[in-house]
């Protein structure tokens, strides 16, 4: 959820990035509006959320919002609702601090616009129970993710170098889970991406919608910009993060990502490989595949005491696990 840092000026948020021509446009938008000059700041404006004006997702909510508050002040209710409601699709909990000083009906269709897109059709597969809900009353939070793992790049993809833009939709409960069954892909630059994302979702906590300050069922919309040259992780937060999932008790999603720590595109060391059997063995454990988990946990011994004969230390959290699994699965040192 960002929030545009829009006061009695206008203003632009920040960026330390260097200036694109789309914010260059929206800066000579505001000067036209401050110079009275409406028609021409809305031309500029939709010069600026053009995709030759290259923009940042940032730069366009900027742009439809600035857009909005120009077709207010001409009397154009409707029109700004439409200019609100293209700034919301790009993120549902888009926060415009200082909108209501300009006028408070400004941040009560703001609110209307975001209620009703909270609203609309709740992803395919819901599953039955409470209905999705919203209020047009202003007081409605949307959901918001506040801890969970990064996508794991798929390796294949990687070796590729493919990229580009996600759209994820789901429903989170009251508790701030994902709905497994509502989760759904609205746009994705490679199906390879769908798995990952979908373990993300599942994998993160998120601060619940609330009504009133009551938690309530809500559809959330995530974007994400997957770029090979931050894809950072190797395998080792890979494993940590399967550690992660362990103790939450997804290991569906842990053996996802312990796979993908083994693979070369990871670049894996000895000790990754170890620690990452170690976590599968857990979690085939978990799911009751117990001749898989003594496989795994067999293996990682081996590895394990062939490195340490060599004179090869290992971190204490790994030699623990190890034990531990020796010992659950009663295999023998």
């Amino acid at each position: 959820m960002r929030a545009l840092a829009f006061a009695l000026t206008l203003g632009v948020a920040a960026s330390a990035a260097a200036q694109s021509r789309a914010r260059d446009l929206i800066a000579a938008a505001r000067e036209q509006l401050h110079a009275h000059n409406a028609d021409s700041a809305l031309v500029l404006l939709r010069l600026a959320i053009d995709s030759g004006a290259r923009p940042s997702t940032a730069d366009r909510e900027n742009a439809f919002i600035l857009a909005g508050i120009l077709h207010y002040s001409r009397g154009a209710e409707s029109l700004t609702r439409q200019s609100f409601r293209e700034a919301l699709a790009l993120d549902l909990g888009l926060q415009v601090p200082g909108l209501a000083q300009l006028d408070p009906r400004l941040e009560q269709i703001l609110n209307q616009e975001r209620a009703a897109l909270a609203e609309g059709p709740a992803p395919a597969g819901v599953s039955p129970g409470a209905p999705v809900v919203a209020s047009d009353s202003g007081l409605m939070q949307p959901p918001r993710r506040v801890s969970g793992p990064e996508v794991a790049y798929p390796a294949a993809l990687l070796a590729r170098r493919i990229e580009g833009r996600v759209v994820v939709t789901g429903v989170v409960d009251t508790s701030g889970e994902i709905e497994p069954a509502s989760i759904q892909m609205l746009q994705s630059p490679d199906s390879a991406f769908d798995e990952p994302v979908r373990q993300m979702m599942l994998a993160s906590r998120f601060a619940p919608a609330t009504v009133n300050g009551h938690p309530v069922r809500a559809p959330v919309r995530m974007q994400l910009d997957l770029r090979v040259g931050e894809a950072r992780r190797g395998a080792t937060d890979l494993v940590r993060d399967a550690r992660v999932l362990l103790r939450a008790r997804r290991p569906d999603s842990a053996l996802v990502l312990v796979r993908l720590a083994k693979d070369s595109a990871y670049h894996p060391t000895g000790g990754d490989v170890i620690f990452a059997l170690l976590v599968e063995a857990v979690a085939r454990h978990d799911r009751g595949q117990d001749s898989l988990s003594r496989l795994a946990g067999r293996e990682a011994l081996r590895r394990l005491d062939t490195a340490r004969a060599r004179g090869i230390d290992f971190a204490p959290v790994l030699l623990g696990l190890a034990d531990s699994v020796a010992r659950v699965l009663r295999l023998v040192r």
